[in-house]
């Protein structure tokens, strides 16, 4: 599992079903000139060093941290272009030179590694491939690139996007977080914008920078030496907005439900929304629909964990409370508890989510 300490482990291989072989055939691999200097240039760190003059930047894709901020500064800008033969998106991390120790650079100095470690350590077609990091002549991120653009923009796009398809990159962000969760990551960031579509519209999930590392004894740690609640307001847990609070995984589940509920709806959330029923067409597949309402509970105890959503997917049940009732006695459990009023402790979410995700490490990819 990913820990804090220098010595980092690989963490263990996407455990998720073969039902997406469009993202497996689709991940990109290098040539053998690109392989060979990587190899000759990868740190004590195992994460590989790129230098400047190997890359060439196209054009500008998008600035994934001022979609719905205003007044935000911008710390990143992410570019199409070429490492050696390889097509590639570029992350770049914006500092200020003249000003090294300004908030701005910072903090971006403090994303652009945070962001090497958590990324450089994930391995799965569900999330988007890391290449390696450059320093010069600023600090940025060599990834896959995704020709399909961002979730959010196929969204707001006048494509046709059959249940079909939609269905299919539900699927994909599911195990996503769930391959998250399984390793103890804490994502902080789920939303449309974050998730990319490769040419076959596979999803994989990106920008990991606000990501953090939840061990089994402690609350997830913070990038930035403090504990904030992090993450866009539009996919917030409510719970996030009240005093000193933190991401979780249960967190991560809120917003993965708003996402859902975008796919379902192509709407954008709006600040603090909290009826995901709305907008909801009636042709909307119910093994969704349902989904969307359990996961955006405003009570973090009642909704489901990663584990029982990839259950719940895979499974032949259509409706997630039909599923509950039958596989998730401990799940329905906890919401009677709570609708009852009941004074008994409730269980520990946290212990639970990495108990329960366990199992999902038995899962294989062929």
């Amino acid at each position: 599992m990913l820990n804090n300490s220098n010595n980092q482990k690989q963490l263990q291989r996407a455990s998720e079903p073969t039902l997406a072989p469009h993202a497996l055939q689709t991940t990109a691999t290098t040539d053998g000139a690109v392989q060979a200097s990587a190899a000759a240039a990868t740190s004590s760190s195992g994460i590989i060093t790129i230098e400047p003059e190997e890359i060439s930047r196209s054009k500008e894709l998008y600035c994934p941290d001022n979609y719905y901020e205003e007044g935000f500064e911008d710390y990143s800008i992410v570019y199409q272009g070429k490492w050696k033969t390889l097509d590639v998106a570029i992350k770049e991390f914006q500092v200020y030179i003249n000003n090294p120790y300004s908030p701005a650079t910072i903090r971006s100095q403090k994303s652009f590694e945070n962001e090497c470690l958590i990324l450089s350590n994930l391995n799965s077609p569900y999330i988007v491939q890391f290449y390696g990091r450059c320093f010069r002549p600023v600090p940025c991120i060599v990834m896959e690139y995704m020709p399909n653009g961002s979730l959010y923009n196929a969204l707001k796009g006048s494509q046709e996007l059959s249940w079909t398809i939609r269905l299919a990159i539900a699927k994909d962000m599911i195990y996503g977080v769930g391959y998250l969760h399984q390793n103890n990551v804490v994502y902080c960031d789920m939303k449309s914008p974050n998730v990319l579509l490769n040419k076959s519209w596979g999803a994989k999930l990106c920008d990991f920078d606000l990501s953090k590392i939840q061990t089994h004894h402690s609350q997830a740690s913070s990038p930035y030496g403090y504990e904030i609640a992090e993450g866009t307001i539009e996919w917030r847990a409510p719970e996030l907005f009240h005093g000193r609070s933190r991401n979780t995984q249960q967190s991560d589940i809120y917003s993965l439900g708003v996402t859902l509920w975008e796919l379902a709806t192509r709407k954008i959330p709006s600040r603090r929304q909290t009826d995901f029923s709305s907008h909801i067409s009636q042709d909307c597949p119910p093994k969704l629909s349902t989904l969307i309402q359990a996961c955006c509970d405003e009570d973090p105890k009642k909704r489901p964990n990663a584990k029982q959503i990839t259950d719940y997917w895979q499974s032949e049940k259509n409706h997630f409370t039909e599923f509950s009732q039958t596989f998730l006695p401990s799940y329905q459990l906890s919401i009677s508890m709570s609708q009852a009023g009941s004074s008994a402790q409730p269980e520990n979410r946290d212990t639970q989510d990495n108990t329960d995700l366990e199992s999902l490490k038995k899962l294989t990819i062929n």
